[in-house]
């Protein structure tokens, strides 16, 4: 029984960090709450969206990088064409923040997927002690039984992470809506990345023609 002690702990502490699955946002789906209008373009934005969809892994690293990736809409009520890039700025607390790219959320909120194999030369063993008569003398004999699971845990936690970050990829790459245009009278969602240390409350500026 004592040697199954440890095997235990060792399971636990290893399901502790295990890679975890992604679960698509779809920000074309979310309630959005606060927001600003500025020369008739309606931004609203949503904080937390990686942590209500328990995309934990993810939002732990928004949380100690200082970043955050809010889902946003924009409903351009102008009788032009507008790209969120090349038109307007973002401010929180009257500090010019750039957004950034998202191919930056990508890398820098991803899941280390190398890292869990490093679990693979673990080893977990039991013994079992064996009294053998040997003449007239008594032989203990201790029996050891190793478990490789360092292997197959580092393997599977591998797979999953790999396959999370590709369905991250994925939806980061179908929502970059900073970067795109927006007709007049049209609705779009999409992801925004920005570096702020706490949720900001956002506001919009429309850039100096001059300064393109």
């Amino acid at each position: 029984m004592k040697t199954l002690i440890p095997f235990l702990f060792g399971l636990i502490t290893l399901a502790s960090s295990c890679a975890s699955r992604y679960n698509p946002v779809h920000p074309e789906l979310l309630q959005y709450r606060g927001g600003v209008t500025v020369d008739s373009v309606d931004f609203k934005y949503r904080y937390d969206v990686m942590s209500e969809n328990e995309n934990k892994k993810y939002a732990k690293k928004e949380l100690r990088k200082g970043y955050r990736l809010l889902a946003i809409e924009v409903t351009n009520n102008s009788s032009k064409p507008v790209t969120m890039k090349q038109d307007y700025e973002l401010y929180h607390d009257s500090h010019l923040t750039p957004a950034l790219p998202l191919t930056e959320a990508k890398k820098k909120l991803r899941q280390r997927a190398e890292l869990f194999l490093l679990y693979s030369p673990i080893v977990f063993f039991t013994t079992k002690t064996d009294v053998r008569q040997v003449g007239n003398n008594l032989v203990f004999v201790q029996k050891r039984t190793n478990y490789p699971i360092g292997a197959a845990i580092g393997l599977g936690n591998f797979l999953v992470a790999l396959n999370a970050n590709s369905k991250f990829k994925k939806e980061l790459r179908h929502n970059d809506l900073w970067m795109q245009t927006i007709q007049p009278h049209q609705k779009r969602q999409g992801f925004l990345f920005i570096k702020v240390n706490y949720d900001h409350d956002l506001t919009l500026k429309k850039k100096d023609r001059k300064s393109y």
